[in-house]
């Protein structure tokens, strides 16, 4: 009940699909050339069980310019 409204055609979702799906799309395509002049210092972290492949996360770190890493032994989560 916490994600759902009361509305007056029933309980609807707080959030609005359409925009989730269009915020989604946004984001999932690839951001190289911003990612590559960023200089400001910047930490990744990786759960060793998380969703990259290790070429997934080496290819990110390669590319950076101030790049930190961290990985999570035995962790089944990526850091946000």
């Amino acid at each position: 009940m916490a994600n759902l409204e009361e509305r007056q055609n029933g309980l609807d979702p707080r959030s609005d699909p359409d925009l989730m799906t269009r915020t989604l799309v946004a984001v999932m395509s690839p951001r190289w050339d911003a990612w590559q002049s960023t200089t400001t210092p910047t930490l990744v972290v990786y759960a060793e069980h998380g969703m990259f492949t290790d070429k997934q996360k080496d290819q990110l770190i390669e590319r950076g310019r101030n790049v930190s890493r961290v990985d999570l032994a035995g962790a089944g989560n990526d850091a946000p």
